[in-house]
């Protein structure tokens, strides 16, 4: 809400922001500013490093088109890729919104509890625990790649560590469908299902009715859960799931789905975000969650708006964190 506010108002960039950073400018402490900005590049470059031979992809492209949606840099390479660059996410050095900041660390991240420069290995991660859990329809496939384009926003640098999501075409947002007075009651049940449980095990901070595509699988519409960023947090806080507020969100969860919930691996699910190189916070805080919705199948008969509400209602929820 707060950023849609801050998009829906005109901005006029400070004669001082030299580096555009925007919105965020006038809550910027300018001293030293400078030297943030080469601690930031040196974390950028830093990150590309490491990663380097671990990602899947090598991209160099002049094709790249920009998208006009969102708040960080996203770039279709069509008909195959959506690609996003992890130092032009938002709060990062080269927004290309606006949404910029000069800050690296830990503590600057998009989230409390999600720290910056990490997009590209979580939106890599989430795809590869929908491959554990059976779910990979629900969410289109995505690797960690470095790609070079001279179209990318921002000074120096443009070979990029990157996320690479697969391009889904023939799609619509679940904001877009319900604003065209779309029937929500055919969306497929099971899907609905596989997305709702996808989204309270990566405890999205960010699944919102655009970051919901909905494509036509027969008389029904098929759902996949897109930009997934900003999910596995060091705390249980902050989850963001739209689903649970349309009409079948008041039906209980079926015999599958809680079966489903039942048999998540939590062991095969760690080992992912170990290779991902995730927090032991985040670790802790998954096997916490996961065993919590394991119990509340277990014990109650409840709707997919009440397990919402127990997770919400329970946050934080992990041993060893602070309050």
């Amino acid at each position: 809400m707060f950023l849609s506010l801050l998009v829906s108002a005109s901005l006029s960039i400070a004669s001082s922001d030299v580096h555009q950073f925007g919105y965020f400018w006038d809550a910027i402490d300018k001293d030293h500013v400078e030297e943030k900005i080469l601690a930031a590049r040196e974390e950028i470059r830093g990150q590309k490093e490491h990663w380097r031979n671990k990602v899947d992809m090598f991209l160099h492209s002049s094709e790249l088109i920009f998208s006009p949606d969102g708040v960080g840099g996203v770039y279709f390479l069509s008909p195959l890729y959506v690609i996003k660059p992890e130092d032009e996410n938002i709060l990062s050095l080269h927004n290309p919104r606006h949404f910029g900041s000069p800050f690296s660390g830990k503590e600057h991240g998009p989230r409390t509890s999600i720290a910056g420069y990490e997009s590209s290995q979580r939106d890599a991660l989430c795809y590869e625990v929908a491959k554990i859990l059976g779910m990979e329809r629900i969410t289109p496939q995505t690797v960690m790649g470095i790609v070079t384009s001279e179209q990318f926003f921002g000074e120096g640098d443009k070979e990029k560590l990157c996320s690479i999501q697969e391009y889904l075409p023939d799609t619509i947002s679940l904001y877009d469908f319900i604003k065209q007075d779309g029937d929500t009651a055919l969306i497929d049940q099971e899907d609905y299902e596989m997305a709702n449980i996808f989204v309270w095990v990566i405890f999205d901070n960010d699944a919102h009715p655009r970051n919901f595509r909905l494509y036509q699988k027969g008389s029904l519409w098929g759902i996949k859960k897109i930009d997934n960023s900003l999910s596995f947090p060091e705390k249980n806080k902050n989850l963001t799931n739209f689903l649970p507020l349309l009409p079948q969100g008041q039906n209980k969860l079926s015999f599958i789905a809680k079966q489903k919930i039942i048999d998540i691996p939590l062991d095969k699910i760690e080992e992912k975000m170990l290779y991902f190189e995730l927090p032991k916070l985040a670790i802790e805080s998954m096997k916490a969650r996961i065993r919590f919705l394991e119990e509340l199948v277990g014990t109650e008969d409840l709707t997919f708006a009440q397990i919402e509400e127990r997770l919400i209602a329970k946050e934080p929820l992990a041993v060893h964190q602070d309050p």
